[in-house]
């Protein structure tokens, strides 16, 4: 229950100005009072620096450049315009936005104006007018500062959006250029598998041939034929996942999957060297899903401070001017009234405790929480560089081994028709070179698509133009344009006239 321990209330003159004056002093006795915890850095053992240093050149953020490829660039920019995950997330953004705008709000006064005009009376002529205005003014006077906590964690709030906004945009930009290169990939291997159809077909033929003079066995047949069809099989597999892949970058730039218009050409780039990685400490102001997870720690500190704030006396002002309701002219007589109102709770059940016990645990787990995503983030980053050390030296294994197996290969075939030896080691070596050259092709993407992951580890945040939001397009359809409408481009322009820094408020 919550009692009043003083209220007053008075026409102009002496109880209004004992009220101001009780009002003002007890403003500025407690006025210094703040329960807003300060927060400094958060003390997660870091390794001075990453197990590789990299090149010279920092990421840049629109890191898909260095690739030297206009059709990843076609499609980078067409899915940060029209994928609607990502639109969403800015729908989500400016959810955040208006929320903090709205806890903005109870640091200002509230001011209503009211007016009445009653006629009472049979006839007009002896009719009776009334006419009443007033004007009232209130506001809560933030002792302990929990109006201003309150307005703090919304604003980080917010802020974090804006960096989830930015890791959506860099997650996106990477997921279009990973699928992108797997379509690369399949379609160089439907190139080669369609090549390997060829050479097998030669081969079955020669090998038929020269069953039909006694030179091969039914089973040097058989065995060629299920070669061949085993690797028809397999290209209608590729030609399944090369579909597969289209309908997924069809569904990332925002477009119907099987309508979608895709490059019909693509290569794989020609890395460069690695990217600058700085040192771990680096990650925390470049990585934006670390300051989002830092960010919305600093809410869960700053709504601490609310449930602190709770347990303490609130002291409500309010204010005052009306007209007596009298016939007379609507501006005389005018009545000022002030009031102020000190309240405290005195027993609750230990509500408002176990809520100060309850935000606690959540900074608890927010700051356990932001522990954990920044270990994973150095381990991103250390994946991503051990990776393409490690792809780079398969890659060159698989060089090698290529070498060996089409010298091998030329030396059985030679043998086989030279007598000396049965087909089943030509069979052998054919079936291996065929084998490497697919992984070859497929170790290449993978090399490409390790060097994402490590750029997409590195990266910065940064925000593309927003897209136009629904309320904007309706905006241009004068016909159809609502109250509604109006108030949905209105609050779109507000934000994106003042998107909210990462440095918190």
């Amino acid at each position: 229950m919550r009692e009043p321990l003083g209220h007053l209330l008075g026409r102009s003159g002496a109880r209004t100005r004992y009220a101001a004056t009780f009002a003002v002093a007890l403003a500025a006795l407690l006025a210094g009072c703040s329960v807003t915890p300060e927060r400094d850095a958060l003390s997660v053992p870091l390794p001075e620096t990453f197990s590789v240093t990299g090149g010279e050149q920092a990421i840049d953020e629109h890191w898909w450049r260095d690739f030297a490829d206009p059709q990843l660039d076609t499609l980078i920019d067409k899915a940060l315009a029209d994928n609607f995950s990502l639109r969403a997330a800015w729908a989500r953004l400016r959810q955040a936005e208006a929320v903090a705008r709205r806890q903005d709000a109870p640091l200002w006064p509230t001011l209503t104006a009211q007016g009445s005009h009653t006629r009472q009376g049979r006839t007009r002529d002896d009719s009776t007018v009334t006419r009443q205005a007033g004007l009232f003014a209130a506001y809560e006077v933030d002792l302990w500062g929990r109006v201003r906590a309150g307005s703090e964690a919304a604003g980080f709030d917010a802020d974090a959006s804006t960096a989830d906004l930015q890791t959506a945009v860099i997650t996106l930009s990477a997921a279009v250029a990973t699928t992108w290169y797997q379509l690369v990939e399949q379609r160089n291997q439907l190139m080669l598998i369609d090549s390997q159809i060829t050479i097998n077909r030669q081969l079955l033929q020669l090998v038929e041939a020269r069953f039909r003079i006694g030179q091969a066995t039914a089973s040097d047949v058989y065995r060629q034929r299920q070669l061949l069809a085993q690797t028809e099989g397999e290209r209608a597999q590729a030609e399944m996942q090369r579909n597969t892949l289209a309908h997924q970058l069809a569904i990332l730039i925002g477009e119907a999957p099987g309508a979608a218009s895709l490059p019909d050409t693509g290569a794989l780039p020609a890395l460069g060297p690695l990217p600058a990685t700085g040192v771990p400490a680096d990650l925390v102001r470049r990585r934006p899903d670390l300051q989002a997870a830092f960010l919305r720690l600093r809410a869960a500190d700053a709504r601490v401070a609310v449930a602190v704030a709770a347990r303490y006396p609130t002291l409500d002002l309010a204010a005052a001017i009306t007209t007596p309701g009298a016939t007379g002219g609507l501006f005389e007589g005018w009545i000022g009234k002030l009031a102020a109102e000190l309240a405290v709770t005195l027993f609750d059940g230990g509500q408002r405790r176990a809520e100060v016990n309850r935000t606690r645990a959540v900074v608890d787990e927010a700051f356990n929480s932001y522990g954990q995503t920044l270990l994973e983030a150095i381990g991103e980053v250390e994946d991503a560089l051990s990776d393409e050390a490690g792809q780079r030296v398969y890659l060159a294994s698989l060089d090698n081994q290529l070498a060996h197996v089409e010298a091998v290969a030329r030396l059985e075939r030679r043998r086989y028709f030279q007598g000396d030896s049965d087909y089943l080691s030509v069979l052998d070596a054919l079936r291996s070179r065929q084998s490497l050259e697919r992984q070859q092709v497929a170790a290449r993407r993978q090399l490409v698509s390790k060097r994402i992951a490590l750029v997409r580890a590195l990266a910065g945040g940064w925000l593309p133009a927003p897209p136009r939001s629904t309320a904007e397009k309706k905006n241009q359809e004068p016909e159809q344009q609502t109250t509604g409408d109006i108030e949905g481009t209105e609050s779109k322009r507000t934000t994106n006239a003042t998107s909210p820094g990462l440095a918190g408020k």
